[in-house]
């Protein structure tokens, strides 16, 4: 049985992307919409070296740096009230310190 959260969810349309990162600065995880801001209700991921990580609505930052230890992750499990979101019109981007490497992960989403 699902928790009781307090307010409905059934119409929560909750939408999904992959994360896939290998190079230092800004990649694109969710596109732009011109009507919608998007805000992430879970995430994870997952680097196969030391990593600092931070979410971004285009170039300004959503998060702060996240540091992630060689073959360590982190995971933000489902809360509907979202644990960020980008401005209108802007993507949602992760943005790593460092040069190459594998960062691979997830985000869901609901646009609103």
């Amino acid at each position: 049985m699902a928790p009781n959260l307090g307010m409905d969810l059934s119409n929560l349309d909750v939408q999904h992307a992959k994360i896939v990162a290998t190079a230092s600065g800004a990649t694109e995880v969710v596109a732009a919409d011109a009507d919608h801001e998007i805000r992430v209700v879970a995430y994870a991921f997952i680097t196969d070296t030391a990593e600092g990580v931070k979410f971004q609505s285009a170039t300004t930052d959503l998060t702060g740096v996240m540091t992630a230890g060689a073959n360590g992750g982190i995971s933000c499990g489902f809360n509907p009230a979202g644990w960020f979101e980008t401005a209108k019109n802007e993507a949602l981007n992760i943005n790593l310190a460092t040069g190459t490497i594998v960062l691979g992960g997830h985000v869901s989403y609901v646009k609103c």
